[in-house]
């Protein structure tokens, strides 16, 4: 929580560093309702990573995937929800990771 976080674009009032804030009454959310949108956070350090939890907006059918990063610029796909039917609005992805960056650049 709280580290710097990147994404290719964002609604006004919608920053990418809220998707990280700690905080389930703010979010990150693309500036339009397109496929292919990304988002990223820098954890300052490699650390061990075990997962990571998503929480929608709405519950509905969303596809993504999860990467992660030791440099910023190769990337290990560690999670695939892209063919996911699931609806529900919190959805879990158990990993085990070392790295810098993760996200879905």
């Amino acid at each position: 929580m709280g580290k710097a976080a990147s994404a290719d674009s964002s609604q006004s009032g919608r920053l990418p560093s809220l998707a990280n804030d700690g905080d389930s009454a703010t979010r990150w959310c693309a500036a339009d309702g397109n496929t292919g949108h990304w988002w990223q956070v820098d954890l300052g350090s490699a650390v061990a990573l075990s997962g990571t939890e998503v929480r929608w907006e709405f519950a509905r059918t969303y596809k993504y995937h999860v990467s992660v990063s030791s440099d910023g610029s190769a990337w290990t796909r560690v999670a695939d929800r892209t063919a996911s039917t699931a609806t529900t609005q919190v959805q879990s992805d158990a990993f085990t990771a070392t790295a810098r960056y993760c996200g879905s650049p």
